[in-house]
């Protein structure tokens, strides 16, 4: 039942961009399943957009959702700390998936973009706000002292995927082209 009653409070303290609640749910381990809750959600309302902008489009919705959730969190946990520093060591997947799902939050505005014809300016905000919520999480569950040190090791660990994602769709692309 706490789950339930903390679920809400935490996702608002998420789309604040709390401190303290990326420390809380990196510490707490049963916070993964209202974490996957809110990746889910945040899956649902972009494929909601999505569908509204370009109906017909066939999206995986959630399953990449959590993929890339799954996959940042990775990046965010081996690679961030070799490539800039982070004041805390030994930290767990776990430790960096809880406060990342979380930090999806935000994107759970995503489907407002049906309501104003998705707005340049929206989308801009909403892209906005979810890097802060991405860096704030890292920053919070690898203990960077520093905001922008947090930032830069988030934005090489979202390089670093989009790099090998890009490389497996080639290498697919041309073992199936021959």
């Amino acid at each position: 039942m706490r789950l339930v009653t903390t679920f809400f409070p935490r996702l608002w303290r998420a789309l604040i961009l709390d401190p303290s609640l990326y420390e809380e749910v990196r510490d707490d381990k049963k916070a993964i399943w209202q974490a996957i809750v809110v990746v889910y959600l945040t899956s649902v309302s972009v494929r909601i957009l999505v569908l509204h902008l370009h109906p017909g489009r066939v999206l995986l919705g959630p399953v990449s959702g959590f993929a890339g959730w799954l996959l940042w969190s990775l990046m965010a946990q081996r690679l961030a700390p070799r490539l800039f520093r982070a004041d805390r060591s030994g930290v767990t997947y776990g430790q960096v998936l809880r406060p990342l799902g979380f930090a999806y939050a935000p994107g759970l505005l995503a489907v407002t973009g049906i309501f104003y014809d998705s707005s340049p300016v929206l989308a801009v905000l909403l892209t906005v706000w979810i890097f802060l919520s991405f860096s704030t999480a890292v920053r919070q569950s690898l203990g960077y002292s520093n905001t922008v040190r947090a930032a830069a090791a988030f934005g090489a660990s979202v390089i670093v995927l989009l790099a090998a994602v890009s490389g497996i769709g080639l290498m697919m692309y041309w073992m199936v082209t021959g």
